[in-house]
This record gives structure tokens, sequence and C-alpha cells, in this order.
């Protein structure tokens, strides 16, 4: 599921995915200290050490290693077998571990890269730029296995990105009193820039400097505390929504004047967020001030339409693949009669109708991901899509017995996962087969296990990992569970 991500929308209107993989939820990307939570944290020391030997990388990608004299460290940007000199710029009261910063690597290892990137563990967003691709393929594959040790899954080779830079179709920007546009840097609320991302589109990195560009050059106060783009890697367009903290926000209509002269700009929204904190968005609706028409999408051969509100994944052209496999799982044979749960704008859905799915019940609170769903049906020609705007929660809760049998159930839900009602409600549910997408190992390996104990007629089959997110820590994970019958 990020980090899986809802373009912003009013967040009156409820939406089953609160809190998606990578979610737009907050400001991109003040990252919490490492260490155990609540760990209380000794005096900086500025001691350099050398000859610290790094044994693996944690699920996070920290650099986890020894000093010579045996003591524990973790710092970032290294990788296992490496041997390097590090400073130590804090130590944990309660284990004694060391957090370090890599003042030089005397013994690099043959996974490692050069970054392309100049901010490169400075602006919290990527953090396995120095890995090469083989590396973060068997992080992640490993990240995976690990959490799902205890179910006996087998998991599979992860399945790679279509391509490792330039992906991410989402951008969240901090912008920083004194014009720069960026993000919040590890641990610390310091604006660090991001200019020539390698993982932005390149349509949002060129509409990003025009921004940066009208910034530096302005006269007068301005109210903008983020900038929020999607990109359509089918129109090489992209929709803004600028996020300031008042309604009537100063400097704001010399901006929107300047950005519509962009033929790339699509579409410009206004939003007011007066809250404290780093939440993106507040309770107030999305305004639309510019508007081309409809922002259209395409993953693979299917029409999808991008929308305020309305779930889509940030690496189009990845999730192309996921959604192709979850089709392949979920249907060995033509006809099945599917169940979506937390459907978004349709991905799946349209996917499974278009490999033969005879009809697909697709189920999602946000009511401006289920209009794009029904679009899209209609520009797709597809039929037999069902679409309820509920909550999981709320359709588990009231459904039928008639409409509780099912060939193939499909969740996709958000990063925290599947609550009790849902996983009640599958326990219920008359299904042959369970695909399970899944951003986050930890909450995965934990709803199966809650479901295994529900029925143990449940068995997990497969993992399939998924290379949504290059670059990153993060994974995507497709599992498939069946029902075998009792003896």
């Amino acid at each position: 599921m990020r980090p899986t991500e809802s373009f912003p929308g009013p967040k009156s209107t409820p939406s089953s995915r609160p809190q998606p993989c990578s979610a737009p939820e907050s400001a991109p990307e003040r990252q919490a200290e490492p260490g155990a939570p609540g760990e209380s944290e000794g005096q900086v020391a500025l001691a350099v050490i050398a000859g610290v030997e790094i044994e693996r990388l944690d699920d996070a990608s920290m650099a986890v290693g020894t000093t010579p004299d045996g003591r524990a460290v973790m710092v970032a940007g290294a990788l296992p077998g490496e041997v390097l000199t590090m400073r130590v710029v804090r130590t944990s009261r309660r284990t004694g571990l060391l957090y370090g910063q890599i003042q030089e690597v005397t013994r690099p290892s043959p996974d490692r890269v050069p970054s392309p990137c100049a901010n490169f563990l400075r602006c919290g967003g990527c953090d396995l730029l120095h890995a090469n691709t083989e590396a973060q393929h068997r992080f992640k594959e490993r990240k995976v296995s690990s959490a799902l040790a205890s179910l006996g899954v087998r998991v599979s080779k992860i399945v790679p990105a279509p391509a490792n830079f330039g992906y991410r179709a989402f951008a969240k920007f901090v912008v920083e009193t004194s014009g720069s546009l960026g993000s919040y840097g590890p641990h610390s609320h310091d604006v660090v820039s991001m200019s020539g991302c390698v993982v932005h589109a390149p349509e949002i990195e060129a509409i990003a400097e025009n921004v940066r560009a009208w910034l530096h050059a302005r006269a007068g106060p301005l109210d903008l505390r983020y900038v929020l783009m999607r990109a359509s890697t089918l129109t090489r367009t992209v929709a803004i929504t600028l996020v300031s903290r008042r309604e009537e926000a100063e400097g704001l209509t010399s901006l929107v004047e300047h950005l519509k002269d962009d033929a790339r700009v699509a579409r410009i929204g206004l939003h007011a967020n007066a809250t404290e904190g780093d939440a993106l968005l507040g309770d107030a609706p999305v305004r639309t001030n510019f508007d081309r028409g409809p922002l259209e999408e395409r993953l693979d051969d299917i029409v999808h339409y991008i929308v305020e509100g309305a779930f889509s994944q940030v690496n189009p052209t990845a999730a192309a693949r996921a959604y192709r496999l979850v089709s392949q799982l979920a249907m060995p044979v033509v006809g099945a009669r599917v169940l979506d749960l937390y459907a978004g704008s349709g991905g799946i859905a349209l996917r499974l109708l278009a490999d033969g799915a005879l009809h697909v019940v697709a189920v999602e609170s946000s009511a401006a991901a289920i209009e794009a769903a029904r679009n899209a049906a209609a520009a797709n020609r597809e039929g037999g899509l069902s679409l309820y705007a509920e909550p999981v929660e709320a359709f588990l809760r009231r459904m039928p017995p008639p409409e509780s049998r099912y060939d193939v159930v499909v969740a996709n839900p958000p990063r925290k996962g599947l609550s009790p009602t849902v996983l009640e409600g599958l326990a219920r549910l008359s299904w042959e087969r369970l695909v399970y997408m899944s951003c986050n190992p930890s909450s995965l390996a934990r709803d199966l296990e809650d479901l295994g104990r529900l029925d143990p007629r449940i068995r997990f089959v497969s993992a399939h990992p998924v290379d949504l997110f290059p670059q990153t820590k993060h994974v995507e994970t497709v599992v498939l569970a069946e029902r075998v019958a009792q003896r």
C-alpha cells in the first residue's frame, strides 16, 4: 500500500483508506528517531570510531554493526559487509547503542553504487540509493520472508519495477519561509531542498522548478504551507493542490496565474489548513480554481481517472504489474465472482474484469473514488461492476447471506491493515481464494495470523513481493490464501 496514495480531497469525505501507503496525511518526511520507542537518549558524543563492521540492515534499512571493542552501532547509509569510520552522534542510556554518521567507508560492499542524489540521507526520502538494484531486491525479499516466517508461506522472487528512477507520480513539498521547496530533514523541521529528485516523475520535477523560480522571484507576503502534485504518466500533465493557512491566502493569486501559463498543469486546487502540526490537509474541501478537464491515466491497457480524494498508486507502471499479479492469483480460470475490498478508484476491479471476471463487487468509502471507478468502467466499456461507497466494516456487517458467497475476495487495505471487524467478516464469508495486497509486511503478517486463528481451514499458499517503491525500504506484497475442505 507507500511506501501507496490518495490525491488530496476533502477530509470531510470518509475514506476506507485513511492512511494509504506513503499517505499524504502529513508532511514529508520528519522521521522518528531510530531506536526503541520511548527510549531516552544520552548526551551527544562526538567520538570518531574506526573499524566499525556492518553486519546487516534492519527492516527500516538502518545498518547494524559493531565497533572493534564489541559495542553495537546503528548508522544510515551503510551496507552489510562494509567496514567504516563513523562519528558517534547519539548514545542510548538504556542499551548503550551508538548511533553514528559515516565519515569514511574503508571497505565498501560490492553492492554499493554512487548515489545519484545530492540530498541522499538529507531529505528524509530514499534510503537505499547507495545499494544496487539486486541488493535492494534481496533486502525486500528478506523483509517479507522474515515477517511471514511463522506462517510457513512460500515467498517468491520480487517482481521488479519497470523503472527504478523517475517513477513517482505523487509529490509532497514543504514550503519554507525563505522560499525553499522540499521536505523535512530526518528528525527535524529543517526544510531540505528536493531539487533534482531522481524518483519524481520528470513533469513533477519540471513544475516544481517552475514553482521554485516563482518563489525566489516573488515580492511581498506569501501564505503557502505545502504544494502537492499528482502526475499522469499518460498525458504527462500534473494536478496541483496549494495548501495555505487561510481561505483567502496572501500571494496565491499570483502563483495560480503563473502556473496557468504552464501547459503541463492540468488542474489547480486550493486548500486551507490552519491546523497545528504536520498534517497536510485540514477539514476544508479542496476548491478547484483551474481545470483543463479530466486527468486520465492508463495502467497497461486500462483507462483510469485521477481525481481529488481518490486513491491512486504512486508508481502507476509498477502498480499495473502488481494488479496483473493479483488477477492471475485470483482467477486461475475466468468467470469468477469477486469481492474487491478497499477498491480505491477501481484499479484492481477493472483489471479483474478485463481478465475475465464475471462480476466484481467493489467497496470503497471515498465517494470521489467510487465516481472515478464508475467513469473508468464506462470508458473501458466494462460491465459487471457493482460499486458500494461505504466503509468496508459497514458493508461486511450488513451483508445478507445470499451475497456472502464469492469465488475470490481481494483486499488492499491501508498501511495499518485490517480491523478486527473486517477480519471477522472475512472469516464468515464464503470464498475459495483470498488475495491480500499490502504495503506493510508487519500488519500483513499480523492479519494473516489472526485470520488463520479465526478459520483453521485457511492455508497461505504463496507471497509475492513487488517493488513498487525503488530506492526505498518499502515493499508491496501480494499473498494468496485458499480455503481447504476439512477432513
